[in-house]
């Protein structure tokens, strides 16, 4: 597939009615949530001048990147409808980007189904609705996926580090998906294909020295009091939280165990099994960033951040999308049960989300 595949999309060739369904959902949050802790503290950053915004010493847990696009938007308006807005648009792109990243990784059939599992998903609805960096983060990660798989040419290599440094300033989540990524970048310069092998070693080689030097010193300068800025989430480390967390189940524990029951069906079905090199990509990058976070979290200093690792949420779809593709070619009942499973799970999240937000991390000032 060509590069330009994806710019020539048309809306028509994509589920429309699950995009639709997905995107009332995230309206009606929009305007039913109140502007939360972490909103509210952002409207105070945005009062900063960009340059000020740019330097990174206003919030030392998140680099700039995000604010400074916020700030951009909000030269039009600073209200909070319109705030939100730019989250929809994030929420737009990723469908778009799913559709594309699921169809070349696993088929059509399984990218239609991969972006009814997100445009449902408890997990994401979390985030595609407030202004906040984490549905941005999301489109970064899956930028990076679309040009990271296929063929590598000059164009996309470029493409590729632009994609992946603007990530890195984003939001320190992205470091949790790219470290794996080089790791993974790195095996496979010395895999099957020995082709050009030194000229590989030293494009990734010279890449990471860039990130390093560009990106490296903010980091640095932030990293410490950056940590100390999320103690809070040691608390949330526990097993029986995060998994249904990342299933978007939370607390509908019969759920729960639909749902993970999916993703290991995803897991142990064809999907990784047949050595598909993109998909277990995702897996590797998944565990990879979960278990260390999980490590650095309970060894040394909380670091696990269950809203940082998109990557985790990401590649969850990918099993839901799969296990139901196998799913309707067995048995297409206990398929449409899931999916009305899914939009139920959906509805009760969007009703109990203004309710009780403390349930998904949402702190009302």
């Amino acid at each position: 597939m060509c590069q330009n595949d994806f710019v020539k999309i048309k809306l028509l060739e994509t589920p429309v009615l699950a995009f639709i369904g997905g995107l009332l959902i995230r309206i009606y949050l929009v305007v039913r949530m109140p502007v939360w802790l972490d909103e509210k503290f952002t409207v105070k950053l945005l009062d900063h001048q960009l340059l000020q915004i740019v330097s990174g010493n206003l919030d030392s847990t998140h680099p700039p990147g995000y604010y400074v696009l916020l700030k951009l938007w909000s030269f039009i308006s600073t209200n909070t409808s319109w705030l939100r807005l730019s989250t929809l648009l994030l929420y737009f792109f990723n469908f778009l980007l799913l559709y594309q990243i699921g169809k070349i990784f696993l088929g059509k059939k399984v990218g239609q189904l991969l972006v009814f599992t997100y445009a449902f998903s408890g997990y994401f609805l979390i985030f595609d609705w407030q202004f906040r960096m984490y549905t941005g983060l999301t489109t970064f990660i899956l930028f990076s996926l679309y040009l990271f798989h296929g063929k590598l040419t000059t164009k996309k290599i470029l493409a590729s580090f632009m994609v992946n440094l603007a990530g890195l300033f984003f939001d320190y989540g992205f470091i949790i998906y790219f470290l794996p990524l080089l790791v993974w970048a790195w095996s496979s310069v010395f895999g099957k294909e020995k082709n050009n092998i030194v000229v590989r070693a030293i494009t990734i080689s010279t890449s990471f020295l860039m990130y390093l030097s560009i990106w490296g010193p903010h980091f640095v300068n932030h990293f410490k009091k950056g940590l100390s800025g999320i103690e809070w989430v040691k608390y949330f480390s526990n097993p029986l939280f995060f998994i249904p967390y990342f299933l978007g189940s939370h607390f509908q524990i019969i759920f729960s165990f639909i749902f993970f029951g999916l993703v290991a069906y995803g897991i142990f079905s064809n999907t990784f099994r047949k050595i598909s090199k993109p998909s277990n990509l995702l897996l590797f990058i998944s565990l990879t960033s979960l278990v260390t976070s999980l490590l650095i979290s309970w060894l040394f200093v909380p670091f696990f951040h269950v809203r940082s690792l998109q990557i985790v949420g990401i590649t969850v779809l990918f099993c839901y999308a799969k296990a139901l593709s196998n799913l309707f070619n067995r048995n297409k009942i206990l398929a449409y049960l899931i999916i009305s499973i899914f939009i139920i799970n959906a509805v009760i999240i969007m009703n109990r989300l203004p309710i009780l937000p403390g349930e998904f991390l949402i702190s009302l000032p």
